[in-house]
């Protein structure tokens, strides 16, 4: 699987390390890593991979304010973080891919035109990969 890579070090006894990537989709996902050694039956060791929590936000986790939503056009994105720095933000579709971004804002409140979208739901992920945090907003029109 693309999010999910494996590599092997030592011999014997050795060992694996597994990197991933955040799923900023909802739902859960499984990659499977077969282990192979000459002379030995098969180990395969199955990583599953929780979907992100993407309810209702928690208002008091929430660090970021997004209107309208839905929106139509342009997304108002407000924060006290975007009064003094910028920030990164990128969309994703309902399937997790990104399509757009990542995008840098500024100013509270910045705007995001959105108006090249279709319809649906989308995420929108402000921050690093590793650090961001994920809100739903639906795009109509």
């Amino acid at each position: 699987m693309s999010w999910c890579s494996c590599t092997p070090s030592g011999t014997g006894n050795g060992s694996l390390t597994v990197t991933y990537n955040q799923n900023i989709s909802a739902i859960q996902r499984v990659a499977t890593i077969t282990i192979t050694v000459s002379g030995l039956p098969d180990v395969m060791i199955t990583v599953t991979q929780a979907g992100a929590n993407l309810g209702l936000n928690d208002p008091a986790s929430v660090t970021f304010m997004m209107y309208p939503n839905p929106v139509i056009s342009n997304l108002n994105i407000s924060s006290e973080t975007l009064k003094t720095s910028a920030e990164e933000i990128s969309i994703f579709n309902i399937s997790g891919l990104k399509v757009l971004g990542p995008v840098w804002i500024t100013g509270s409140p910045a705007s995001v035109d959105l108006s090249s979208l279709p319809e649906g739901v989308y995420f929108v992920r402000t921050g690093s990969e590793n650090t961001g945090k994920v809100q739903r907003i639906i795009k109509t029109r």
